[in-house]
């Protein structure tokens, strides 16, 4: 061989070796290559205070095996987050997805609304910025206009002609900064209209919401990387779900799905059946339930009993129509009010939280304590003298600091009951199948 061809064999084999380095190092599902090396990864990382996840039956092996395909560098976990407006700030889920994603992939942020609902709306890790001429409509609105309610218990409204609202990839964080497909999620319907795509300032095409009724969906492929996605809505009245930011390689996707003011009994005014067409579209391996909060401000006048049936309720149709799908219930935080010059936590919490446990046992699914991660009775007004502050001035929302506190303690109890699993399964149970597509998909026109 000559003097040159050996060069460039040789310069070939160090590039190549070069770049596998960095794909391993971009990836941090590769590295986890079997239970033992995903169990050190685990036992390696900061974790906080641990509150045991509650789960006798073991009905989070569906996730948790998601979980392990995935660190082993096979496919996406997809996690939906229901709750109040402590979910819809995003500052618990925003940390766990943060920590989940950091851990064992960045598959894309997941699933945001077309419109802000509340001023505080605003997704971690994401750009965003609809403009004024959209209504966010809320499944505790007694205006809706059906109960149809999209995935998230939301649906946005153009009230004026031409709405437009832009979505794209986060511009300043280590995580959110790709995605390789966006999905617009809508109902199709009568007097609906179109809708104009754009992507990176270049119109890609248009879909139309008008027509028989449906829930429907629309893609758009992109080359992996950081891109916006705008959408125009051209007639007033036009409705959207919201859009998907996804990518095609190993990690976790991390759903953030809070309304404010809810509580778990609005769900029973839904079109259940829609939602669950929803929630399978998306095909989480884990739904999280985290209410309790806004029932707490009904104090000793709370009729716990309705508050039991309504939770066993939504928790049985979600079960019983989800089979493939861990669910865990996140019980409340701690609240205080003001008792003369001292701080006195509302006492029903802690009867909602042994109404999520009892509730939770009885029908076979996991109890996290978040009552108890937060501190127990008094941590609120703890929280709210700590410097820096992590309980906010209505004694009933934590900080930004504090809900990273918060979605650190919770992460570290999901993973203590992960390297549990690992421990016991390993890598030997596959992941759940999905489940068929239950939503009309329609084509970009160009």
């Amino acid at each position: 061989m000559k003097k040159s061809s050996r060069k460039w064999v040789y310069t070939f084999v160090v590039s190549a070796a070069v770049m596998a380095l960095v794909v391993l190092l971009a990836s941090p599902a590769a590295v986890a290559a079997n239970a033992m090396e995903i169990i050190k990864k685990i036992t390696g990382e900061k974790m906080d205070k641990l509150v045991k996840i509650e789960d006798p039956t073991n009905s989070l092996d569906r996730f948790y095996a998601s979980l392990a395909q995935t660190a082993a560098g096979n496919g996406i976990t997809r996690i939906a987050h229901y709750g109040d407006s402590i979910v819809e700030m995003d500052r618990i889920a925003g940390q766990m997805r943060r920590r989940m994603q950091t851990a064992w992939g960045d598959a894309g942020h997941g699933f945001v609304l077309a419109s802000r609902p509340q001023p505080w709306y605003r997704p971690m890790d994401l750009s965003f910025d609809p403009s004024s001429k959209w209504i966010c409509m809320t499944l505790n609105d007694k205006s809706i206009r059906d109960k149809r309610v999209g995935y998230a218990g939301v649906y946005a409204v153009a009230y004026k002609s031409k709405a437009d609202t832009e979505i794209g990839t986060a511009r300043q964080s280590n995580i959110g900064r790709g995605v390789s497909r966006f999905e617009i999620l809508y109902p199709v319907e009568p007097g609906g209209g179109p809708v104009e795509v754009s992507v990176d300032g270049r119109k890609v095409g248009s879909f139309n919401t008008n027509g028989s009724p449906a829930d429907a969906y629309t893609v758009i492929e992109v080359p992996d990387g950081e891109h916006k996605l705008e959408l125009r809505a051209v007639k007033e009245g036009t409705r959207l779900y919201g859009v998907v930011l996804e990518r095609k390689n190993a990690g976790v996707v991390y759903d953030s799905l809070g309304i404010n003011g809810t509580g778990v009994r609005y769900w029973l005014q839904a079109d259940t059946a829609h939602w669950i067409k929803m929630i399978k579209h998306r095909n989480p391996h884990l739904i999280a339930l985290g209410y309790g909060n806004n029932e707490a401000r009904a104090g000793n006048s709370l009729d716990l009993t309705s508050y039991r049936s309504n939770l066993k309720t939504v928790v049985t149709m979600l079960r019983d129509n989800l089979p493939n799908t861990s669910i865990l219930l996140v019980g409340p935080i701690d609240q205080a009010k003001k008792k003369g010059t001292a701080l006195d936590s509302i006492e029903v919490i802690e009867k909602i939280a042994v109404i999520q446990r009892e509730v939770a046992k009885e029908l076979g699914v996991a109890y996290y304590d978040n009552h108890q991660a937060m501190g127990g009775r008094g941590s609120m007004a703890q929280w709210y003298m700590a410097r820096p502050r992590l309980g906010a001035g209505d004694l009933t929302h934590p900080t930004e600091q504090g809900g990273a506190v918060l979605g650190d303690r919770f992460y570290t109890s999901l993973m203590n009951g992960f390297k549990t699993y690992l421990q016991r399964e390993g890598l030997n149970k596959p992941r759940a199948p999905q489940y068929p597509e239950t939503l009309q998909k329609v084509e970009l026109t160009r």
